[in-house]
C-alpha cells in the first residue's frame, strides 16, 4: 500500500516515514507542499493517475493549508475515494470541523505516536480495501445489468420506479432521470392496471416470484406486449419493501401467436364450411328442381306462381352463399404466374364499383414490379377488399387504391420476411373500426357493418385473408373510429422481377 506524507517540516516528514517504515509500511512518499502532493497525484497532468491509497496531511503549511489542499484533492472524482489524515497539532474543534468538511476522514495530534499512527492508518487502510471491493463488486454488477438487452428495473409496491436499466431508457425513449420516480403502471393500458396490481399484491415470502404478460402504451401511442418476471423483496417482518422485474418485448411472438391461431381457426371452419355447403348445396338442388316442376303445373302470373317465383329468387341466394362457402373451403394452390397485377386491380376496381356513386382514386406505377400470383384469385381477392370499402363508404364518398413497389427489412413486421413486395393499399373514408374489432376483423361472418343482403356478409374479408396468405403474402389493416379504414395487402415480388 502507498503512503504520501505532506508537511513542509523536513524533519516531520522524515519521523512520519520512519514510524511508517517500522509498522511494516514501505513505500511511503514525501511531498514538501501541496503543489507538490498534487504533481504525485497527477493533478496537473494530461491523463492524471495515482497509486497512493492514503494521504497524510499536515494542517498548517505556508502558501496553502492542509484544508484547501484537501479539497481541492476530493474535488478530482478520481482522488474522491483516498482517505486523508489531517496531522495537526491544533486540537480546536472548529478548525477539525472545517477539516471534516473538506473530506478529511480521521486526524492525529502532534506529537505523533507510532501505536496510535499505525491503528489509525491500518483501520482506514482496511475501511478502504473494503470500499474498493464493494466498489468493484458494484461496478461488475452494474456492467453486468446496464448491458442486458432485457428490460430490467426496481420498483416500490405503489408502481414507483428505483433503478432503470439503460435498455429500459432506449426503449421507452427515455433518460433515467426520466423514468425513475414516475410510476411504471403509467405505460400500462388502464383497463389492465388492476390485473398487475393483484399480481403484486398476490406476492409472499413463500411465493416471491411471479410471471406476467400485458400490453404497454409507448410514448408515441403504439401499443407493444411485454413480460415480466418480478421478484418480491421483503424486510425482516416479512413486509413487501420492493420488487425487481425483468422484461422484454414479446409483441412480434404475440402477433405471431395471433397469426397462427387465426390461421389454425380459419382451417378448421374451412373443412366444416365444406361439410355444410355440400349437404346444404344437395338440398337446394332438391328444392330448385321442385319449384321449376311446380312452375309448369301452375297458371303462369298467378298468386301460386309468383309465390313460387320468390322461393326460388331466395334459393338461388341460398346458392350464391353455397358457392362462397365451397370458395372458402377448398385449399386450392394458386395456379401462379408471373405478371403485372396492375390491369387485375384496376378490373376488379370496375366490377366492385358498377353502378355505385362512389369515387375512385386508383394510382400505380408504370414500372410496377411483377408477382407471382393466380390472377383469378387475386381479382376475386382485391374484388372482396373494394366491396367491403363500397359498403363502409358514405353516399357519393371516396375510395383511394394505390399499388406501390416496396421492400420490407428485417424486423418490420414478425408475420412477413424481409424481401420485396408489391403493396396493395385500399382506403375508405367510412366510419373506422373499433380498435378491440380488429383482431377479429378477418374472422368469417364477423362484421361491423349492418347485416342484410348488400352488406355484412361476412365472409368476403375470410376470402381475401386466405388467398393473400395461399400467395405467401401479408395482410393487415389500419383503422382509427371516425378515420376510415385501409387494408394493406403485401404479395412477394416474382423472381424474376425488379425488385432483386
Amino acid at each position: 500500500m502507498s503512503i504520501l506524507i505532506v508537511d513542509d517540516m523536513p524533519q516531520e516528514r522524515i519521523l512520519l516515514q520512519h514510524l511508517l517504515n517500522k509498522g511494516g509500511f514501505t513505500d511511503v512518499r514525501l511531498a514538501a507542499s501541496p503543489a507538490e502532493a498534487f504533481d504525485f497525484l497527477g493533478m496537473n497532468a494530461s491523463a492524471p493517475s495515482t497509486g497512493v491509497d492514503l494521504i497524510l496531511m499536515d494542517f498548517i503549511m505556508p502558501g496553502m493549508d492542509g484544508i484547501e489542499a484537501c479539497r481541492r484533492i476530493k474535488d478530482r472524482g478520481y482522488l474522491r475515494n483516498i482517505p486523508i489524515i489531517m496531522v495537526t497539532a491544533v486540537s480546536d474543534l472548529s478548525h477539525l470541523q472545517l477539516a471534516f468538511d473538506a473530506g478529511v476522514m480521521d486526524y492525529i495530534v502532534k506529537p505523533v505516536k507510532k501505536e496510535e499512527l499505525l491503528a489509525r492508518v491500518r483501520s482506514l487502510l482496511r475501511l478502504k480495501r473494503q470500499e474498493d471491493a464493494l466498489r468493484e463488486s458494484e461496478a461488475r454488477y452494474r456492467a453486468i445489468v446496464e448491458d442486458q438487452t432485457e428490460l430490467i428495473c426496481r420498483f416500490k409496491p405503489d408502481g414507483t420506479l428505483t433503478f432503470v436499466n439503460d435498455a429500459c431508457c432506449r426503449y421507452y425513449g427515455r433518460k433515467h432521470e426520466e423514468l425513475v420516480g414516475q410510476s411504471f403502471m403509467l405505460f400500462v393500458p388502464e383497463h389492465e392496471r388492476s390485473v398487475v396490481r393483484k399480481l403484486i399484491a398476490s406476492l409472499h415470502t413463500k411465493r416471491p416470484v411471479v410471471s406476467t404478460e400485458h400490453r404497454v402504451v409507448m410514448p408515441s401511442g403504439e401499443i407493444r406486449w411485454q413480460r415480466w418476471t418480478d421478484r418480491a423483496i421483503f424486510n425482516e417482518f416479512g413486509e413487501l419493501i420492493e420488487l425487481q422485474s425483468v422484461g422484454q418485448d414479446i409483441t412480434e411472438r404475440k402477433e405471431l401467436e395471433e397469426e397462427l391461431a387465426r390461421a389454425q381457426k380459419l382451417e378448421s371452419i374451412a373443412v366444416l364450411a365444406g361439410g355444410v355447403a355440400h349437404d346444404f348445396n344437395n338440398i337446394l338442388t332438391v328444392i330448385i328442381g321442385n319449384i321449376c316442376l311446380a312452375q309448369k303445373l301452375v297458371e303462369p302470373g298467378s298468386d301460386v306462381s309468383r309465390r313460387l317465383k320468390i322461393i326460388e329468387t331466395a334459393a338461388t341466394q341460398a346458392g350464391k352463399l353455397t358457392r362462397q362457402l365451397v370458395d372458402f373451403s377448398h385449399n386450392d394452390r394458386p395456379a401462379k404466374q408471373s405478371r403485372s397485377i396492375r390491369e387485375l386491380i384496376h378490373e376488379a376496381v370496375a366490377a366492385a364499383l358498377e353502378g355505385s356513386l362512389l369515387e375512385c382514386r386508383f394510382s400505380a406505377p408504370n414500372d410496377l414490379w411483377p408477382v407471382d400470383c393466380d390472377p383469378e384469385q387475386i381479382r376475386r381477392m382485391a374484388t372482396n377488399l373494394i366491396v367491403n370499402a363500397r359498403e363502409a363508404s358514405p353516399p357519393g364518398g371516396v375510395i383511394e387504391v394505390e399499388l406501390t413497389n416496396e421492400r420490407l427489412l428485417a424486423g418490420e413486421s414478425p408475420s412477413i420476411k424481409e424481401g420485396d413486395y408489391v403493396r396493395i393499399s385500399i382506403r375508405d373514408y367510412g366510419a373506422g373500426i373499433q380498435e378491440e374489432h380488429i383482431p377479429k376483423i378477418f374472422d368469417p361472418y364477423f362484421s361491423t357493418k349492418q347485416r342484410g343482403a348488400e352488406k355484412g356478409m361476412g365472409l368476403g374479408l375470410t376470402i381475401a385473408y386466405s388467398i393473400i396468405n395461399k400467395h405467401g403474402g401479408y395482410i393487415n389493416v389500419k383503422s382509427e373510429p371516425g378515420q376510415g379504414a385501409t387494408f394493406q395487402a403485401y404479395l412477394p415480388v416474382s423472381e424474376m422481377g425488379e425488385g432483386g
